[in-house]
């Protein structure tokens, strides 16, 4: 079964919406647990510090525009139609699994600001569960990026599209002002999501092209 026809088989299985929010919410947590057990196990080789990220400002507030993410994953669970909604997921799945190998055989880390730079700002609890949780590892490609700039593309055709294509473009750049990312983390994560926008193209012209095919072919026999 290719991935065009698996995602035509996930998009017949008529799920309701809490079941959505029920499979998105366990593929997060799954592959958040992978994420995490990479990037405690995995020493840092590779410095991708650039001049521009230094001169980047570090922005703590930032992190109130970081983690709408997963008000995204939501918001496309229950707003997208069952196809797209397929597609999605296993989209996701394959950029994930992807930056995963890059984890492994690119490891790098952002050296975190100094405490002090966020001490006092109204989002210090926050910042402070993150940086406990959260490693300063996986960096590149940016996953955060590449699903933010991801599902905001895919909810640009629905409710409000406009919105959410800006507002996954913000969380992208929340990355950088809360100094998670190196711009070069940036630039691949975005470069991510272009492949995986062709890929689906491909697959989707090539499973009409198959469709045609059967079609002609039932037609001759009759």
């Amino acid at each position: 079964m290719n991935v065009s026809r698996l995602s035509t088989y996930l998009a017949s299985q008529n799920i309701t919406r809490f079941q959505r929010l029920r499979n998105t919410l366990i593929m997060m947590c799954i592959l958040m647990g992978a994420y995490l057990l990479i990037n405690y196990s995995q020493p840092s080789e590779v410095d991708l510090l650039l001049p521009l990220d230094t001169a980047i400002p570090y922005w703590p507030w930032s992190v109130s525009i970081y983690f709408t993410l997963y008000v995204m994953y939501l918001a496309a669970a229950l707003t997208l139609d069952a196809h797209r909604y397929s597609v999605m997921l296993l989209s996701i799945l394959g950029m994930t699994l992807f930056s995963f190998i890059c984890f492994l055989l690119f490891t790098s880390d952002y050296a975190r600001p100094h405490p002090d730079q966020w001490s006092h700002s109204l989002w210090k609890p926050v910042i402070d569960l993150m940086v406990f949780i959260d490693p300063p590892g996986n960096t590149c490609p940016s996953l955060h990026v590449s699903t933010s700039l991801y599902v905001g593309w895919k909810l640009k055709e629905g409710p409000k599209g406009k919105f959410w294509l800006v507002w996954g473009l913000l969380v992208s750049l929340s990355t950088l002002t809360l100094k998670q990312h190196f711009v070069l983390d940036w630039v691949c994560g975005a470069f991510l999501v272009i492949a995986t926008l062709v890929i689906e193209r491909l697959l989707n012209r090539g499973a009409e092209v198959d469709q045609i095919s059967g079609n002609l072919d039932r037609g001759a026999g009759t």
